[in-house]
């Protein structure tokens, strides 16, 4: 499997503090299945630098090989929309997915829906391609549901974050998400883990989940299929969507 969102490298966002604490949670990752990690680190809000990424990514990749971990590290950041995040953009200070044309974005959970349209297209007009970070958690999304549809449709894919579909965000974020899964509204799921304890980077709970509520082949579409595309920068594949309906 392929988690295309994780916390993973240390000292820079609100994820682990020590590389002890990184290389635990990627020994997780890969005893329950995963051996392909984006360093998805939130991009544009805490005070470090480009370079302090870049070295934090490689010093990491680098300890893995010592431990023999065989999971592969990939470059990627989680990029809060503000004002400026075009330019950083243009200038690389703000990483994409494996130096590709997608972007992992996010948003102010209370953002107004309208802003946020504007805010992808002006983000796809600068020759981006928006993955929209945990939908299912924004009370806008949870107040008016139909508006997947809209992103969906404005080309955003839906990543989605594992814990949400166990209760971990909420009861709101938790039907929204299985109401998504239901209605094939979701691209990708990723752990969006911060640490070894509590908000784990295991995929083997919802790998489980996804072969047993609905197919095999759905989970690996989004646990695999979609990753990949992602790293080769490829059009990621979205299945028909049916009716949404909340339980």
């Amino acid at each position: 499997m392929t988690d295309i969102h994780a916390h993973i490298l240390p000292g820079l966002d609100d994820g682990p503090e020590t590389v002890e604490e990184s290389i635990d949670m990627i020994g997780m990752a890969w005893e329950n299945g995963t051996d392909r990690i984006f360093a998805a680190s939130h991009g544009n809000c805490y005070p470090y630098t480009p370079q302090d990424y870049w070295e934090a990514l490689e010093y990491l990749q680098m300890r893995l090989k010592s431990y023999q971990i065989p999971v592969a590290l990939y470059p990627g950041m989680e990029l809060y929309y503000d004002e400026h995040l075009c330019e950083k953009l243009e200038r690389r200070e703000a990483v994409t997915m494996n130096h590709g044309s997608y972007i992992l974005l996010e948003f102010d959970f209370w953002e107004r829906p309208q802003q946020v349209h504007q805010a992808v297209c002006r983000v796809q007009e600068k020759g981006y391609r928006v993955i929209l970070a945990h939908p299912e958690r924004y009370y806008f999304m949870q107040d008016n549901p139909e508006l997947i549809y809209d992103f969906i449709q404005q080309d955003c894919a839906m990543q989605i974050n594992k814990g949400s579909i166990f209760g971990e965000f909420g009861a709101s974020a938790a039907s929204l998400a299985y109401g998504m899964l239901r209605s094939n509204l979701v691209q990708v799921i990723a752990s969006d883990a911060h640490g070894y304890a509590g908000r784990t980077i295991s995929m083997e709970r919802i790998s489980r989940f996804l072969r047993t509520e609905f197919s095999q082949e759905y989970a690996d579409l989004l646990l695999k299929v979609n990753p990949d595309r992602i790293i080769h920068n490829e059009e990621i594949l979205t299945l028909q969507p049916h009716h949404l309906t909340l339980v």
